[in-house]
């Protein structure tokens, strides 16, 4: 991640996070981002996750690896979010 972090952008990606992981029917963070893409419109660009142990979540040219996979938990998935979203909208 970048060292200058748009504030509101995290903020907003944190409460995204928030949500998606209160959802019962995700259980992981592919289900996780696949859900929050469905919310999205053509505008925004096609979204995918592609990948094994390493998974590459992208969101038309923006995408985020997840180097690590771990139990979905609140700052990890607010950073996927962040990266391929967030901090791209103006």
């Amino acid at each position: 991640m970048e060292t200058t972090i748009n504030p509101v952008a995290w903020e907003n990606a944190e409460i995204t996070a928030y949500a998606l992981i209160e959802n019962p029917k995700n259980q992981n963070f592919i289900d996780y981002y696949l859900a929050f893409g469905s919310y999205l419109d053509k505008k925004h660009g096609e979204f995918s996750v592609s990948g094994g142990q390493t998974p590459k979540f992208k969101l038309g040219d923006k995408f985020y690896v997840l180097e690590e996979p771990t139990q979905p938990n609140l700052e990890t998935l607010t950073k996927i979010l962040y990266e391929v979203f967030y901090k791209h909208q103006s």
